[in-house]
């Protein structure tokens, strides 16, 4: 059976992810509430931030022209902040806001824009 996560809300996602990282992690697990200022963190196991929605709001989500939305950006992670994984590519992006999933671990977490272009001449 496939289920539509995208059609949860934030309240009812976060609870998905916590329900599954205690089920996966066990005893220890903390879980952050929404909307709090914690820096966007699901939940804390063992010194371990978990945080699982990629969520990035580029120039038209702020009211800007869309055509200076970030078209080829890189979520990338490390577990030493000198080499990085690229787990997120994304090439040609349109939308004002686009949401990725993330399957991944490490300790940094970077957005790469390769190529930075205003469409200004």
């Amino acid at each position: 059976m496939r289920y539509r996560y995208e059609d949860l809300g934030d309240r009812e996602f976060q609870q998905l992810i916590q329900a599954l990282l205690a089920h996966s992690l066990g005893p220890g697990l903390r879980a952050m509430p929404l909307g709090k200022a914690d820096g966007g963190r699901d939940a804390v196991h063992a010194a371990t931030v978990y945080q699982v929605k990629f969520t990035l709001r580029h120039a038209g989500a702020g009211g800007e022209d869309s055509a200076w939305n970030t078209r080829d950006f890189d979520l990338q992670v490390s577990t030493d902040g000198s080499s990085w994984t690229t787990v997120v590519p994304a090439r040609g992006n349109t939308a004002d806001v686009s949401n990725h999933p993330v399957s991944a671990s490490g300790r940094y977490v970077r957005l790469n824009v390769p190529q930075q272009d205003r469409g200004i001449g």
